[in-house]
Formats: C-alpha cells, sequence, structure tokens
C-alpha cells in the first residue's frame, strides 16, 4: 500500500472515531435533559388548551384561569412527598444566608420569595399568606446556606367566589386563548388526608373542574376528564352580568 493511501486510511479511521465519540457525547447530553428534578417530573408533555368567548362568540382577552381538583383511591401514584403548611418555622444552628421560595409545580415558575436574607442563629417564625394562591400544586423551597430541600403542598378551596379573587393559574391572550402542561395538575400524585379518622391516601384523578372568570361576565365552570395521551381543546363561553 502507498503511502498516500496509508494516509487517506488513516485520516478516515480518525473521522469515523470521531463521529462516534460525537454521537456518543449527544446522546449523553440528550439523556442528561430528561433527568430533571424528581420531584416536579418532566413528564407528560400533552397540554389542555382553552379558549374564552363572549356570548356572540368574541374572544375575551384578560379572563382569569383556575380549577377545582378531584381525588381518588387508585393506587396508581407518582412517587413524591406531601406537606402542609399555614406558616414558616425553623431554626438556625449559626447565623446563615437563608432563601425560602414558593414554586408553581411542574413549571418550578417562582410564585413568592418568602425569605432571602441573612438571619442569626435561632428561632425563626414567618408568616405566609396562601390565600392569595389558586387552587393548584406548589413546592416549598428552602435553601439554607449550601442545604436545599424540597417539598410540596396544595391549595384547595371549593367556594368559587373566594377563588376567583386569587392570582390565576393562567390568563388568556388577546385571542381569548391559554394553554396548560398537563404535569401542572399532578396527576396521580399522593396526599394523606386524615379528617376525623384513620389516615387515608388519595391521589389527584384526571376529572378536574375547570373555573374561568372574567369581571363584568358570569363565572363558567367546566368539568373535564383528562386523557393524558392526547391535548386537550375547549372553549368557554361567559355570559355578561
Amino acid at each position: 500500500m502507498g503511502t498516500n493511501s496509508r494516509n487517506r486510511t488513516l485520516v478516515g479511521f480518525v473521522l469515523f472515531i470521531g463521529l462516534i465519540l460525537m454521537l456518543s457525547f449527544a446522546l449523553m447530553m440528550n439523556g442528561c435533559k430528561k433527568n430533571g428534578n424528581p420531584i416536579s417530573g418532566d413528564q407528560p408533555s400533552q397540554f389542555f388548551y382553552g379558549r374564552v368567548v363572549d356570548s356572540q362568540g368574541n374572544p375575551l382577552e384578560g379572563c382569569g384561569v383556575h380549577y377545582i381538583d378531584t381525588y381518588t383511591t387508585s393506587p396508581l401514584a407518582k412517587i413524591g412527598t406531601s406537606s402542609s403548611f399555614d406558616s414558616i418555622n425553623f431554626t438556625l444552628s449559626r447565623r446563615s444566608n437563608v432563601t425560602i421560595r414558593i414554586l408553581r409545580w411542574f413549571t418550578r415558575d417562582t410564585i413568592e420569595t418568602v425569605v432571602d436574607d441573612s438571619l442569626d442563629a435561632g428561632y425563626h417564625a414567618i408568616a405566609f399568606d396562601d390565600t392569595k394562591l389558586t387552587n393548584g400544586i406548589y413546592l416549598y423551597e428552602s435553601k439554607i446556606d449550601t442545604l436545599l430541600v424540597e417539598s410540596r403542598f396544595n391549595r384547595i378551596t371549593t367556594d368559587i367566589s373566594l377563588l376567583v379573587n386569587t392570582t390565576p393559574l393562567a390568563t388568556t391572550n388577546s385571542s381569548g386563548s391559554f394553554k396548560l402542561p398537563y404535569g401542572i395538575f399532578g396527576f396521580g400524585l399522593p396526599w394523606d388526608q386524615s379528617g376525623n379518622g384513620p389516615v387515608v391516601t388519595v391521589y389527584v384523578s384526571h376529572t378536574i373542574q375547570m373555573v374561568v372568570y372574567k369581571p363584568g361576565y358570569l363565572t363558567t365552570t367546566k368539568t373535564i376528564t383528562i386523557d393524558e395521551a392526547n391535548s386537550a381543546i375547549q372553549t368557554f363561553t361567559l355570559a355578561k352580568q
């Protein structure tokens, strides 16, 4: 074999190895992107699409979208931990940098930064008003120096007159439309309910009651059962008061 032929063979081999390494790196990076925070989850990818119109079919902008979830005793649940609170209490062994945030479940949008300060050692009790939160699942994120802890809690009210005065889950745009990822509803997540008897574990069902509100219009509600394998498309009509 001549020198030029051997050089071409060597160059081809190097290019082949380079291509294999590039493909391996791409696959590795793709796998890393799928490994999100386990408490929030990365699936499903389907969406709830909604459109709000008036009695004449004209799109309504600025409508607040809320929902009321339901529960089932089905054992088909996702892994997770749950907590609920009406105040934030903690003790520091030394002066520490403390950041406490309330995040939207799944999307991890910051709803409120409750604390972001350097606090002295000792017991701390911080009031948190959750009445402005619409129904839904939230993350409580606490970072003390380098220690980060997350847990989830849910906000539930069945009083629609109170619900529509909270910050909505979504607001319709100029075409009267909104979009919500299914993951935000937390279908299948477990919660412990005690009531007056023993603790019972229930799970978020796929049936929800959507609530749409705009000042000057009658509030409309619609009960919907979600099939996570397909996107849902619903139209809501608001009548003038």
